[in-house]
């Protein structure tokens, strides 16, 4: 799958691509991932065959070699320590999460390329969902869309809708955030190779940007720059994109969201890692 020819100019000034030594560029990236495993017994080989896979963490860091491997073996160790997520990750045991139409992403790209990925936490259920579960589903979701490399270019934006949140789910949201945000943010923001141009809430009561106080130690500066909280002003989005493609609830005149397209998507995908039994060599 090729790039267009607008995303390949993205590509080019934005990324630093070089379409002439992409391939010198990834084999350079496997060479140095094969060095550093050997002194780095706790790292697993991840995918580290695949030219495509490698592509992914070049663009996520703008072709810079050494940022790659970086997040190359980040990502590497996150998997290892993580087995609660990974082990096992499939769509059939994180289905329920799109039939109750928590997350998604939506079908059609904003103006810019980039694609939109929405999460409903009024419709997590504290005593049923597994945050595990929640993550893994994320991470499936994540890795098929970059499967494209228009996604790997022009990126993603994170949009939570807080409707439904009450402040009797205060408590549990706080204790969910000291639990799980060094979770979240080593995987999204360190480990994994996409472009996240945005972290976006709407609706949202008075106490979440308290919420979010929490979760600040662990974020770049540059991530916090991207954080914004618009309330019940939806224009932001509806700028975005056409009005009949946004979904009723973001403002749109479209139908309500469905996570039916994201999970037929997923419905054949097994998204565990491929780690050989050997963690120190390279598949």
């Amino acid at each position: 799958m090729e790039l267009t020819p607008e995303s390949l100019e993205k590509a080019k000034r934005e990324l630093n691509e070089d379409p002439d030594k992409r391939e010198a560029s990834i084999q350079e990236l496997r060479e140095s991932i094969s060095a550093a495993l050997v002194s780095s017994p706790d790292c697993p080989a991840v995918r580290v065959d695949e030219d495509a896979f490698l592509l992914r963490f070049l663009r996520a860091k703008k072709f810079r070699q050494k940022d790659a491997l970086e997040k190359y073996l980040k990502f590497c160790k996150f998997v290892a320590k993580h087995p609660e997520i990974f082990d096992g990750l499939n769509y059939a045991r994180v289905s329920h999460i799109f039939e109750r139409n928590q997350f998604g992403v939506l079908e059609h790209r904003l103006k810019n390329g980039t694609r939109l990925l929405l999460f409903f936490p009024g419709r997590y259920d504290f005593d049923s969902d597994n945050i595990n579960e929640a993550l893994g589903a994320v991470y499936l979701t994540l890795d098929k869309l970059l499967e494209d490399p228009e996604n790997q270019v022009n990126g993603f934006i994170i949009l939570r809708d807080w409707d439904g949140i009450g402040f009797t789910d205060l408590v549990r949201l706080q204790g969910l955030a000291r639990r799980e945000a060094a979770k979240f943010t080593s995987l999204f923001q360190e480990a994994f190779p996409a472009r996240f141009k945005g972290w976006w809430n709407i609706k949202e009561p008075w106490f979440v940007p308290l919420l979010f106080k929490i979760i600040k130690p662990f974020l770049s500066e540059k991530a916090r720059d991207r954080i914004r909280f618009f309330g019940s002003d939806l224009s932001a989005i509806t700028e975005l994109i056409d009005i009949d493609l946004l979904p009723e609830e973001l403002g749109g005149r479209g139908a309500v969201f469905s996570s039916r397209y994201t999970a037929s998507l997923l419905n054949s995908v097994s998204g565990t890692p491929e780690v050989p039994e050997d963690s120190t060599g390279v598949v």
